[in-house]
């Protein structure tokens, strides 16, 4: 399906091909960028091993994403998409982790880079990661 040329391989064009009818629209230098990161060869080329392994590997990088949100869901009750300190508190005794206040304190100044008083997603994912 994706080797149109049956040569072994598969290039930016069958790759590029492939994601449109899917409707995956990539640039070129993203699908370019793709083939850099799943090529073992250099050779912008990719062979049946290399793009399985490649999907695989997004595959489970997807799901850490998904679970990061739900956690993150856990954590936001009200979903307004910040996580607050009292957010924060209740959702570490949720999981049986109570915290002092003092705790609370580093864990803000620790994660919350934009120094806004609350979590956001980026800051949280940064924290579990």
């Amino acid at each position: 399906m994706l080797d149109k040329n049956q040569d072994g391989r598969v290039n930016e064009t069958e790759i590029k091909c492939m994601l449109d009818k899917l409707g995956i629209v990539l640039t070129d230098t993203m699908v370019g960028k793709l083939i850099d990161q799943a090529s073992k060869r250099g050779d912008r080329l990719l062979s049946e091993d290399e793009f399985l392994a490649w999907m695989a590997r997004q595959s489970v990088q997807d799901d850490v994403m998904a679970d990061l949100m739900a956690a993150f869901s856990v954590f936001d009750k009200d979903r307004n998409g910040y996580i607050t300190r009292d957010e924060l508190r209740t959702a570490m005794e949720m999981i049986g982790e109570p915290m002092s206040e003092e705790q609370l304190d580093l864990m803000l100044r620790a994660t919350d880079i934009d120094k806004d008083g609350k979590i956001n997603y980026e800051e949280f994912v940064r924290m579990m990661i």
